[in-house]
């Protein structure tokens, strides 16, 4: 898979043509925005799912006595 990805990139590359398109200098901060905020969002969204794995496969706890006691 890393093989192909990495072939087709340098084929890519090579095969560029010129765009003759302007870039305005403010697309790139747009640009960086997006990616701070695909990141922190992946990272966040990686928390919560494994924090619900966590909870799907660890051990439930039996309800200690002290707590039976105070709801009484």
């Amino acid at each position: 898979m890393f093989r192909i990805i990495l072939l087709s990139t340098i084929l890519t590359t090579a095969m560029a043509q010129p765009a003759f398109a302007y870039v305005d200098p403010g697309g790139a901060t747009i640009v960086l925005q997006i990616v701070a905020a695909v990141g922190a969002g992946g990272v966040l969204m990686f928390r919560r799912v494994r924090a619900f794995l966590a909870g799907l496969f660890s051990r439930r706890e039996e309800a200690h006595p002290s707590n039976e006691d105070k709801a009484k």
